[in-house]
């Protein structure tokens, strides 16, 4: 496992920080729930310009300590968030909780004709990261 690194941004519901050497993006999310959308959007925002800030060529969005969300109208909104990662970044690994948690983020990608990464155990998503 990645030894926790340099905490540059953070808001309710998303924390990064820089790990190995700042070679990867580590993208947490906060166990905050989503109420509002519209609060929602803000803090993906500002999540959109710390990324900006980052020199770092992949990411590991960790997921874990996210409350479940399945409703169509919150997945309609986090769309913006997956399209910033997958634009921004070479590899993206997403680190979830549980196997429904896994079968939820790969249904999300096929909607959007993409193919996530998405693990259960941290150091399979690190060493996907790290790998040539």
């Amino acid at each position: 496992m990645a030894a926790a690194g340099e905490r540059f941004f953070e808001n309710q519901l998303f924390r990064l920080e820089h790990d190995l050497d700042g070679a990867l993006l580590r993208i947490t999310r906060t166990t905050a729930p989503v109420d509002n959308l519209d609060a929602f959007s803000e803090r993906v925002a500002e999540l959109g310009r710390a990324l900006e800030r980052t020199h770092a060529r992949v990411a590991l969005m960790d997921l874990r300590g996210a409350p479940g969300r399945n409703d169509p109208e919150f997945e309609a909104a986090s769309s913006t968030w997956r399209r910033l990662l997958g634009a921004r970044f070479a590899k993206v690994a997403v680190l979830v909780r549980t196997q429904a948690g896994r079968l939820q983020v790969q249904r999300l990608g096929r909607q959007e004709h993409r193919e996530p990464h998405v693990f259960l155990d941290e150091n399979e998503a690190i060493e996907y990261l790290t790998s040539p």
